[in-house]
């Protein structure tokens, strides 16, 4: 579900990226690591956090289809406090 994947992406995926991104920005800085191996960090980092705000944005559109569907708010019908993040 697009809630299972968001919470991989900023779990696991999204960590990952940025300590590699970082390593590699360390690793050019000190000349062990070439330009064209920092680029392609940097890609992987931003693809994930692109595909992290996708999922986001289909949570929030199934969200708006399902509140249409009641007729309200998901908070009226299931409040936040009852809810299990």
């Amino acid at each position: 579900t697009a809630r299972r994947t968001l919470e991989l992406y900023r779990g696991e995926l999204i960590p990952q990226a940025e300590t590699r991104f970082s390593a590699s920005a360390a690793g050019y800085r000190t000349g062990q690591v070439d330009f064209l191996d920092f680029l392609e960090s940097e890609r992987f980092l931003l693809n994930a956090r692109v595909m992290a705000a996708r999922e986001e944005g289909m949570l929030g559109m199934q969200a708006a289809r399902l509140e249409r569907a009641l007729g309200s708010t998901l908070e009226s019908v299931y409040p936040p406090s009852n809810r299990s993040d």
